[in-house]
Order: C-alpha cells, then sequence, then structure tokens
C-alpha cells in the first residue's frame, strides 16, 4: 500500500475519533484518550508505533451553537466582530500538549506529529500544522489560510509580530494533504502554502449512507490529484 495512503487512512481514523466515535485499527492506538474542552473543541491523540506518527485528531463541527461559532470566526465570515476564537486557543493548547508528552517520552523519539480533523476540524489542523511546522491531513473542510491572514490573527497568535514576516515571506510551506468531497472541502485556494490536494470518491460511497463519514472513513478509498 502506498504509504500516503496508510497515512491518510490512520489520519482519518484519528479525525473521525475526535467526535467520540470509538474506531479500531490495528496499527494504530490511543495516546491520549478524548478530551473535551469548554468551547465545544475536543481533541484526541492516537500513535502509529510502525512508522512512529503521532495524530492528534481536532473535532470537527459537532453542534448548531458549534456552527455559529464557527461562522464568526475571524478572516471566515465578513460579519465577523470577534476578535478571537476559543476553539482555536483550545486545539493549539491541546497539541503543546501532545507535543511535550512525546518530547518527554525517550520511547517517542524520532517520531512525527501529524495534524488532521475533518470539516471544522481540517481548519484548526491547517492553523496548527502551519505554528508548529507540522504535516497534516485535512478531510472535507475550508482552508486556514484566510483567517492566517486576518488582522485578528495578526493581533493575537504565538509568534507575535513576526507572524507577519512569515506569512508575506512566500517562502515557507507545509506538508498537508486536503482531500474534499464537498463544495466546504472545495476552497483549495484558502489551504495553506504547501498544501497536496484531492478528492474523495463519492462513487465508493454506499448510497443512501447518511452517516457514512463517520461509519466508513477508514476503508475508504481515496485518490488524490
Amino acid at each position: 500500500m502506498d504509504k500516503d495512503d496508510i497515512l491518510i487512512k490512520e489520519s482519518a481514523n484519528t479525525a473521525i475519533s475526535a467526535y467520540g466515535v470509538r474506531i479500531s485499527n490495528d496499527n494504530i492506538r490511543v495516546l491520549f484518550p478524548l478530551t473535551n474542552y469548554k468551547s465545544g473543541f475536543a481533541g484526541i491523540a492516537k500513535v502509529d508505533d510502525i512508522d512512529k506518527r503521532v495524530f492528534v485528531g481536532n473535532c470537527g463541527t459537532n453542534s448548531l451553537l458549534d456552527l455559529l461559532s464557527w461562522a464568526m470566526v475571524p478572516g471566515l465570515t465578513p460579519i465577523s466582530m470577534i476578535p478571537g476564537f476559543s476553539q482555536v486557543n483550545d486545539s493549539r493548547s491541546f497539541t503543546i500538549q501532545v507535543e511535550n508528552y512525546v518530547s518527554s517520552h525517550n520511547e517517542y523519539s524520532g517520531y512525527k506529529i501529524i495534524q488532521t480533523g475533518q470539516s471544522w476540524g481540517e481548519t484548526l489542523a491547517q492553523i496548527n500544522s502551519w505554528e508548529r511546522n507540522q504535516s497534516g491531513v485535512g478531510l472535507d473542510g475550508p482552508g486556514a489560510w484566510t483567517y492566517l491572514n486576518s488582522t485578528s490573527y495578526l493581533l493575537n497568535n504565538p509568534k507575535g509580530l513576526s507572524a507577519a514576516f512569515e506569512l508575506s515571506s512566500n517562502t515557507k510551506k507545509i506538508d498537508f494533504i486536503s482531500l474534499n468531497a464537498s463544495f466546504v472541502g472545495g476552497w483549495w485556494d484558502f489551504n495553506i502554502p504547501g498544501t497536496r490536494s484531492g478528492d474523495i470518491d463519492m462513487g465508493l460511497w454506499p448510497k443512501g449512507s447518511i452517516n457514512l463519514f463517520w461509519n466508513h472513513m477508514p476503508e475508504l478509498q481515496l485518490q488524490k490529484n
């Protein structure tokens, strides 16, 4: 099996697990159990000991209130007046917690951290990938480039004023894979630089399965551009 295919399937497994769905996979195990935050963010971390990868799963939109909050994220909609977004901060904190755990345990020396998420979770994954220089895989979600270039982000981010230079330098590229199946995930122009984009083959989905994403994502065959 192609290494990208294994990476995508294990990323998808972790992304869906961030919704609280129990999905087994013989190649990966839970490193950090599902952690829920007051903001509505939820995160989970899984590890592949064969390929030495730690997957950070960012939960996507999981309620109407969550959707309304997402719509108010600065830089993603013109109506936004909120200067920050708590789920972004909580996602960042969860990533740092996983990073610190991995770096402080010798058994994870050489392991690579992979960001992943579905729907709004992909946006969070792209933000973390950009800020932490980590690879990632996103599934059917909008990119984070508009948000990262917003005035709100530039005034409220971990790197301070240096973030503006990094964003405008046109030299930084992140190894991120964005796979899409709907108009939401079709905003490829808004992905972070370095993103490889492709499609989830809808023809492989069982007809009439409204819960396909939650039940079958790890088994989907994915085609990449």
